[in-house]
């Protein structure tokens, strides 16, 4: 480990640029992480605040996906679950003399979903004839659905709302993990649940996908330098192994230098995004979410895929001849 940190050091010049690219990779795989799940909350906090433990909506037809925004549930097909059953729709609300989209969400005032709502739920709310609501302001939006700011009424206003489409709810969320359903219904966990919402699957999947990418990138990056650098140190290698250096030793060496670059390079980047993020936050102006999940968990992947990539480079160092490596070096 000595000569690995001393070697870094009189070559610090070229660890510094290595240690920017794996900054910047950093910082990209970071703020991607932050965005991720700041649009995903945008796209089911509400879903993800309601209490139980399946969900149940009406089967789609045959080849087609399952989609909350089109389940619509009969009076028959809720009997006895009136409690937990939500209704989930789109209106306007009008504020200040202008309007503004937003989700509404159903529920029953006095049932065990009403906890979802946070204290935020309008008891008071009216439906004008044009469908636009009345009695909500600003203040009154308490979570997202669907990259909008959502709305909770009871369940008697939500199916008088045009979208509502005279169902009588769109879903039910029930406690039970696998309860008997209904006629025409299919019943889902909350992890599939949440990938019905919307485009929230191709979402999470195309950002996550890039995420992946990102950290293959590391690994790559990591992996030629370490295998560039070891070429060069060959001579040096070659010593200590004719020395008596056991094969551990040359593998720790260079491992050891990986790991400089991906801690200190990689945890700068994570500090920049992090920073960054805070003031995203601060703004509003782009959904972001920062947490130990967004920043740290992102940055330790990146040091496993680095130390992955930069185990690659460690197959030089296993099959170094001491005598061939000399006889080179002269």
């Amino acid at each position: 480990m000595f000569v690995a940190l001393r070697d870094a050091w009189f070559a610090r010049g070229r660890f510094a640029v290595m240690g920017l690219v794996v900054a910047l990779v950093s910082l990209l795989v970071v703020a991607l992480s932050g965005l991720t799940a700041g649009l995903g909350a945008q796209s089911v906090s509400a879903v993800k605040a309601l209490p139980g433990e399946s969900v149940v909506v009406a089967s789609p037809s045959n080849g087609e996906k399952v989609e909350l925004s089109r389940s619509q549930l009969s009076a028959e097909q809720v009997a006895g679950n009136e409690q937990h059953a939500v209704g989930m729709a789109t209106a306007r609300i009008a504020t200040d003399g202008s309007t503004e989209t937003v989700s509404v969400i159903g529920i029953d005032p006095d049932g065990p979903l009403s906890e979802a709502a946070g204290g935020h739920l309008v008891r008071d709310a009216k439906v004008n004839r044009d469908g636009t609501l009345t009695g909500v302001g600003k203040d009154d939006e308490y979570l997202d659905l669907n990259h909008l700011p959502a709305v909770w009424l009871p369940m008697d206003t939500w199916q008088q709302l045009p979208m509502a489409t005279g169902s009588a709810a769109t879903a039910l969320v029930l406690p039970e993990a696998d309860p008997k359903a209904p006629a025409g219904t299919t019943v889902m966990d909350r992890g599939e649940a949440l990938q019905a919402v919307g485009s929230y699957a191709s979402e999470q999947g195309s950002l996550n996908l890039i995420r992946g990418l990102l950290l293959v990138v590391s690994a790559v990056v990591v992996s030629a330098f370490l295998t560039v650098w070891t070429i060069q140190r060959t001579g040096d290698l070659a010593v200590m192994r004719a020395l008596g250096a056991r094969r551990r030793t040359l593998v720790t060496d260079v491992l050891t230098q990986g790991l400089l670059l991906l801690v200190v390079g990689g945890g700068f980047g994570a500090l920049v995004a992090a920073a960054l993020g805070a003031w995203v936050v601060t703004t509003g102006a782009v959904p972001f979410e920062l947490s130990v999940l967004t920043t740290v968990v992102p940055w330790l992947l990146l040091v496993a895929a680095g130390l992955v990539g930069g185990a690659l480079a460690v197959r030089r160092v296993l099959t170094i001849d001491p005598a061939l490596a000399l006889e080179g070096a002269r």
